[in-house]
């Protein structure tokens, strides 16, 4: 049986990272430790970017995983930089939209193979764990389409177009909170199977 020693190192990591991030957020509204919050949330996507480079040295989905949170950053950077400094009305806005779409596209993406690629390794140690990967790609899938959806609503003019994208929005937050959370408790129960696996000389540290 193939063991995948940097696989199970690796989504540790991103598990973790995942847990301080949904924890920083939940922090962040508080005043007295937002700046600790924000700094919280910089470094679990750095430890996540770690954790996803030690997985990749098991098998190339991650790999693409990998690229695509990088590309996400770069696109998020952009949409950052056009609103700073040319504002969110007129063509600055659309593009703002286009690049916290891709984004977004990206973020699911990344999200996609992580899932298809465990779930790959996961044959042959926890079939039972497969099907829950696969409910965590498609809740965020459709959580993805609703604020795609709240995007392009928030380009037409009118307040009924609106209010429409504010409720969605909304709906959009509950459940892409759900699925934050199915997608932790999918890491850690995968980190864990494929890591009772490994054969103790086998085993390898976690990066971070």
């Amino acid at each position: 049986m193939m063991t995948y020693p940097n696989a199970a190192a690796g989504l540790k990591t991103v598990y973790q990272a995942r847990l301080v991030g949904l924890i920083s957020i939940v922090l962040v509204i508080v005043p007295i430790v937002q700046v600790l919050a924000v700094a919280a949330m910089l470094i679990a996507g750095f430890l996540a970017l770690v954790g996803l480079a030690q997985c990749r040295k098991d098998d190339k989905g991650y790999r693409t995983a990998f690229n695509m949170v990088i590309a996400g950053l770069v696109t998020n950077l952009a949409a950052s930089l056009v609103s700073a400094f040319a504002g969110t009305e007129g063509v600055a806005g659309i593009c703002s939209n286009i690049l916290s779409i891709a984004t977004d596209v990206l973020s699911l993406a990344s999200l996609y193979f992580v899932c298809i690629t465990t779930n790959r390794l996961l044959k042959e140690t926890a079939e039972n764990l497969i099907d829950r990967g696969i409910v965590v790609w498609k809740l965020n899938v459709v959580c993805t389409v609703i604020l795609l959806v709240c995007y392009l609503l928030r380009m037409i003019p009118g307040n009924i177009a609106v209010i429409i994208a504010g409720y969605l929005a909304i709906f959009a937050v509950i459940a892409q909170i759900i699925g934050t959370v199915l997608y932790i408790l999918y890491l850690r129960n995968a980190y864990r199977a494929l890591e009772a696996a490994v054969p103790p000389e086998e085993e390898v540290q976690q990066m971070m």
